[in-house]
């Protein structure tokens, strides 16, 4: 089994155990390369000295049916790799808690809240009965659907979902979990699960929420009822219908109160006018208007920068917005300011990690796509790739050569950041990467050969640019002082690397 602190495929190191299970363990684990966080589902090959095919031939088979599939509140596999013990499949990382922990903590639910919630579970089984070869998940329940700090819902677990057959009489195996599966999930009931499989455990789990509401409407009594009927042929016949139902509802508990209140509570100022912003750019998609989503998404991105932090859940609003679209997104104009500028909100903004270099890491592929855009957009990009390689490359002791490139890199940011007309933030940033840089790898600089007389004077017109900088903030103010606090070591360290030099004589 992986431990903590582990790399696995040369990519993912672990960095923490999420859950155990019979057939798997889930961790936690940071992408080397491009910074981001994921989850690494690892299935032994052997148990007990046995082959485990059964289990290995299961998860390939979720694996191969999540692959298929493409909608925002669907875990999103991303890779899959195999050493001689283990099968390793790595999927998204989904920020939030289960619908079951939600409700437990909240403690009470409004039908407007569970109506919200029904709803949204509702779309992803349309999309999923909807596909050409139809996907019948089988097992929705609390504990699958995962709820984020906005409201939103995930659907975990594939396990148990299978492709539907129109000319099978029955399913080849029969599972689910007592309370929540429908009748026609046994063996003995002699019949296929359809869709309406789906709206049976659907309407069990709005039975659950039920439970922790004061008072519940004649309407929701009804919709629960209908879904949970044991002849498949009385409930709803489809997810869209039981959505329409589910919407009707909800604007009548709206209305009748007067409000609306999310589940997670959270919906409110910024992130209420984002997801405004992320439905008109949908919908402006949908329609064929070009120019229009862009424009939409920009205005999202520029609402993420004014408090100063792009938020780990920030980014999953923004990459769930963008991800589904990104292949329109591309044919549109404006595209590539769009990519530099969700580039800058990584390199920048990002709060996740303590080092700046997930952030930077992450930037790389936007501002690949916005090298043609601005000039910098390339630079930055050379910058995140040193970064993003560097750990391995350390680790592997194949970086020779690296610093050299990553200098000249530096050298030209700072030259584009003297000329070009960013914000005071920004260019303080900038800034920062070359000091922080100078002070860290003087000496891996030394050994790839730039002179003494390069370095410094680039660390001098970092101090320069830094000390005549005219700061508006707290922030740009708190920025500007550890800048030259730290560029005190950063003299000595370049100093220090070079002494040899320096007291010869030479490069100076």
């Amino acid at each position: 089994m992986a431990q903590i602190g582990q790399i696995v495929d040369g990519r993912y190191r672990i960095t923490d155990l999420l859950d155990k299970g019979g057939m798997s363990r889930v961790y936690l684990a940071a992408d080397i390369r491009i910074g981001k966080v994921w989850v690494v589902k690892e299935v032994p090959k052997f148990t007990d000295g046995s082959e485990n095919r059964l289990s290995v031939q299961a998860a390939l088979r979720e694996a191969g049916i999540i692959k298929s599939l493409d909608h925002p509140s669907i875990v999103r596999i991303v890779d899959i790799s195999e050493d001689d013990e283990f099968l390793y499949i790595v999927e998204d990382y989904v920020r939030g808690v289960s619908l079951r922990e939600t409700a437990e903590m909240k403690g009470t639910v409004t039908e407007e809240e569970a109506a919200d919630l029904a709803a949204q579970i509702a779309d992803v089984l349309a999309y999923l009965h909807g596909r050409k070869n139809p996907v019948i998940y089988r097992d929705i329940k609390p504990e699958n659907i995962i709820v984020s700090p906005q409201g939103h819902v995930r659907l975990i677990d594939f396990g148990i979902a299978r492709i539907y057959k129109p000319d099978a009489a029955a399913d080849t195996g029969y599972l689910g979990t007592e309370k929540y599966a429908a009748p026609e999930q046994y063996e003995d009931y002699g019949a296929q699960t359809d869709a309406r499989t789906d709206i049976y455990g659907l309407g069990s789990t709005l039975k659950y929420l039920s439970d922790y509401m004061r008072t519940v409407s004649p309407g929701l009594k009804h919709i629960i009822e209908k879904c949970t009927e044991q002849d498949p042929d009385d409930r709803f016949q489809t997810a869209e219908e039981l959505k329409d139902a589910l919407e009707h509802l909800r604007k009548s508990s709206s209305e009748g109160s007067g409000h609306g209140v999310n589940l997670a509570g959270v919906l409110l100022g910024v992130a209420a006018v984002i997801c405004v912003l992320a439905a008109a750019a949908a919908t402006a998609l949908r329609a064929g208007k070009p120019g229009a989503g862009i424009d939409s998404y920009l205005e999202m991105t520029a609402e993420m920068k004014q408090d100063v932090c792009f938020t780990a859940e920030e980014e999953e609003k923004l990459m769930s917005c963008i991800m589904p679209y990104l292949d329109e997104l591309r044919e549109q104009d404006g595209f590539d300011a769009l990519a530099y500028e969700i580039g800058k909100l990584y390199w920048f903004y990002y709060e996740y990690g303590n080092d700046g270099y997930e952030g930077m890491s992450a930037s790389v592929p936007w501002f690949e796509l916005s090298s043609d855009y601005n000039s910098l957009a390339g630079t930055l990009a050379k910058l995140g790739r040193f970064c993003r390689d560097m750990p391995i490359r350390v680790t592997e002791s194949e970086d020779s050569g690296m610093y050299k490139e990553h200098f000249k890199g530096l050298a030209e940011i700072a030259q584009d950041i003297s000329k070009g007309n960013e914000p005071e933030l920004i260019r303080l940033n900038v800034w920062k990467l070359v000091v922080d840089s100078v002070r860290s790898y003087a000496r891996k600089y030394r050994r790839d050969g730039i002179e003494y007389k390069e370095l410094k004077n680039l660390l001098n017109d970092a101090i320069g640019a830094v000390m005549t900088a005219e700061t508006l903030s707290p922030q740009e103010d708190d920025l500007k002082k550890s800048i030259l606090d730290c560029a005190v070591y950063a003299v000595s360290s370049v100093d220090d690397a070079y002494e040899n030099e320096i007291m010869k004589g030479g490069n100076n």
